[in-house]
Parts: structure tokens; C-alpha cells; sequence
């Protein structure tokens, strides 16, 4: 009896501390999502120090107290001592390795250790292949082998700017201000305001700017910003793809979208005396060049072009033109066209081409980027009620009386 009893309270014990770990998990979330950093961590200690917490547990507890050190609280030396902790429960062979390694490169680069970080980063790259941090992975072998380059270009307070990061710098640049910065003058400027960022930052950092209610304010709405952008590159841009058969199936269903109308390509002569109309005709019917007329008399701008529209189409203006231009053979002179501003015309039709439809070559990437926006549309649609559907969302404030409104417009 003594030892059912005991194995039975051995029981009860396991599960109230299960029970318990659970609910400093739930809690430290929870005071999490309410900006309660340093509370959300003494929760998670009590969980991870459970005494029959599982390992899986306790290794996304110490990944999530690491998470808070860093980024919540800007403390990277804790954060390294959770996720070394995280790393000692499981070989590198754990499905979740490449997270430990991938937050290590994070870490150590807050740091300042280039190249530990970097090592962390290949690891990520060179052995954890399907990790979803892979290309983030490799972007960062990339970001620390700039900053380990023995190449500088200055130094602030021991911290190098190299020049690798000074060239990249004068790259990003867009190509009309570029042309500035390239001289040794412009080269010198560059530096100086790369400096100066560097400075006033650190200045700032020093003075604990980041502290006031306005500028945390200004932080978290630029953070807010950048993650949702984040959020719609990983939930929707990157898995939203258009296959050929889609883009065949629009194209054939919608080729009223892609008719161009027939043009043609003329030359006029537009004066304002009826007179010289004729005159300028007869020259005409003798066989004088046209554009030489045209040059000489015509009150239109296109007179330097010897009078030549190019690609005019049925709604051209004024009306008069593009009726002609449609109704003469290619070649043909017309007689004086009086027009509706008192002035004359005379034209001749140069080239027509006749109506038609876009081949699918010539629209492909129009229909792809088309199909792709909607495609994204709907799923960052979706993805948003799903989320509404996974959080306790309450709304307080009330809903419009509609029967009122309805009143006052009745």
C-alpha cells in the first residue's frame, strides 16, 4: 500500500509541476505582448528551472528569453549565455540547431565579434541548407566579412569604417548623386558624413535619447513598419508564384486588354489663310516636297519635323485629322481641310498600321505582375482574419447606430 501511495504522489507532483512550467510559459507571453520585459523573463527562469520540464520546452523558453535580451532589452552578453544554454541541450544534429547558430551570428555581431558571428553564420549556411534563415545566413557571412576587412578608410572611437563598406556606400547611392561623390573632393564629403552619422548616433546612444517617450515612440513605429513589411516578404511575396498555364488561360480570356488601336503616321501643312492653302496645294499637285512646304509654311510645331505626327490614332485631335488621316490611301494628298479654329490643313498619310492584338510574349510580365498583386491581395487578406481568428482581439469601441444614419439620409 506504502508504495502504491508513493508512486501515486510521485505522480501527482509530476503533473503539478507540468502544470506549473506551462503556466510560467502562458504567463511570461502574456507580460510580454504587455512590454513587461524583465517580469516575462523572471517568468521564463521559473519555467526553465522547473525540475520536469521537457527539453524541447526548455530550449524555445531559453530561445525566448534570449529573443527578449536582445532585442526588447538591448542586453546581448544575456542573450548569449540562453542561447549557449539552448545549444547544450542538443546535438547539432536537433532540427532546431540552425535557430541557436543563426541567433548566435546575431548576437555576437551585436556584439561587435565579427568574426565569431560570422563563423556562426557559415554554419548555418554550410550545414543547415533547408534552414529558413539560409539566405539571411549568407547575407550575414557577407556583412561581417566587410566589417572584418583590414582595409579602413577611418576609425571612431577604435571602430573602423572599412572600405568595403565605404564603396558600398557610394554604390547604394542613386546614379545622378553618385556622380558627386566619385571625385576625391566628393570621395572626402562621403566620408565625413559617414562619420558624422556614426557620431551623432553614438552621441545620442550616450546621452540615452532612446529613453524618451517621443523618440521610443518614433522607434517602435519605424520597428512596426519594418516588420510588417517583413511579415508580407515572408507570409505572402515570397510564396506567391504565377505558372505559365496561368498566364495563358488570362491571356486568352482577356485579349481585349491587350488590343492596340490602328495608327497611322502623316504629315500636315496647317495655315490660316484659305488662299495660301491653295496656293501651298497646287505647289503640291506640281510635285513640291512636302516636308519643304511644310517647313516653310505650316503654324504648327511639327513644321521643323517637315509637318510628321507619328502614330496618331482615331481619337486624335482635332477631329478633322484623325478622320483624314484614316480615310486617305497611304500616299495620298487631301485637298484644304478647313478646321474648327478658322485655320486650313492640308495632309498627306505617310504609313498605317492596321489594329491588333499584343502576342502573349509582348505582355507576359504585364499579365504576371497583374496575376501576382491579386494572388497577394487575397492571401494578405487571408493571413490577416487568420490572425484575428488565432488572438483573443476584443473591440471596445462601440458600432455606428446605422437605423440613424439611414434616418438622416431618408
Amino acid at each position: 500500500m506504502r508504495a502504491k501511495a508513493a508512486i501515486v504522489l510521485l505522480l501527482v507532483a509530476s503533473v503539478l509541476s507540468a502544470k506549473g512550467y506551462k503556466n510560467y510559459i502562458k504567463e511570461a507571453k502574456q507580460l510580454e505582448k504587455q512590454g513587461m520585459y524583465q517580469d516575462a523573463l523572471e517568468m521564463y527562469r521559473k519555467a526553465v528551472n522547473s525540475a520536469d520540464i521537457p527539453k524541447k520546452d526548455k530550449f524555445e523558453a531559453l530561445l525566448d528569453m534570449a529573443d527578449i535580451s536582445l532585442d526588447k532589452l538591448n542586453q546581448p552578453d544575456s542573450a548569449l549565455k540562453y542561447v549557449l544554454e539552448a545549444k547544450s541541450l542538443f546535438s547539432d544534429n536537433y532540427s532546431r540547431m540552425d535557430e541557436v547558430y543563426y541567433r548566435l551570428g546575431v548576437i555576437y555581431e551585436a556584439m561587435g565579434k565579427y568574426v565569431d558571428a560570422a563563423k556562426s553564420y557559415e554554419k548555418v549556411a554550410t550545414r543547415y541548407r533547408n534552414s529558413k534563415y539560409y539566405e539571411d545566413a549568407l547575407d550575414g557571412v557577407e556583412r561581417c566579412f566587410k566589417k572584418n576587412f583590414k582595409e579602413y578608410v577611418a576609425i571612431v572611437d577604435g571602430k573602423p569604417i572599412t572600405k568595403l563598406e565605404f564603396d558600398e556606400q557610394l554604390e547604394n547611392l542613386p546614379p545622378f548623386v553618385r556622380k558627386r561623390y566619385e571625385t576625391p573632393e566628393g570621395k572626402r564629403e562621403l566620408l565625413n558624413l559617414m562619420i558624422e552619422k556614426r557620431l551623432m548616433v553614438e552621441e545620442a546612444e550616450a546621452k540615452k535619447l532612446y529613453l524618451k517617450s517621443k523618440v521610443r515612440k518614433q522607434i517602435e513605429d519605424a520597428r512596426a513598419r519594418i516588420l510588417q513589411r517583413a511579415l508580407y516578404e515572408e507570409e505572402v511575396k515570397n510564396k506567391v508564384k504565377v505558372s505559365d498555364d496561368e498566364v495563358k488561360k488570362y491571356y486568352n480570356e482577356h485579349k481585349d486588354e491587350f488590343k492596340v488601336p490602328g495608327t497611322a503616321d502623316v504629315r500636315r501643312i496647317v495655315v490660316k489663310d484659305k488662299k495660301l492653302a491653295e496656293k501651298i496645294l497646287e505647289e503640291l499637285k506640281k510635285g513640291a516636297p512636302f516636308d519643304s512646304l511644310a517647313r516653310k509654311y505650316s503654324v504648327t510645331p511639327d513644321a521643323s519635323k517637315g509637318g510628321l505626327i507619328m502614330g496618331i490614332t482615331s481619337k486624335a485631335r482635332p477631329k478633322e485629322l484623325a478622320k483624314w488621316a484614316f480615310k486617305l490611301k497611304v500616299g495620298e494628298i487631301s485637298g484644304v481641310i478647313p478646321l474648327k479654329n478658322g485655320e486650313y490643313m492640308i495632309l498627306k498619310v505617310e504609313k498605317r498600321r492596321p489594329p491588333r492584338v499584343k502576342s502573349l510574349k509582348e505582355v507576359r510580365l504585364l499579365i504576371v505582375n497583374k496575376l501576382k498583386r491579386q494572388k497577394e491581395r487575397e492571401l494578405w487578406n487571408k493571413f490577416k482574419k487568420d490572425l484575428y481568428k488565432r488572438h483573443e482581439v476584443k473591440i471596445l469601441l462601440p458600432q455606428q447606430d446605422t437605423t440613424k444614419v439611414n434616418e438622416k439620409k431618408g
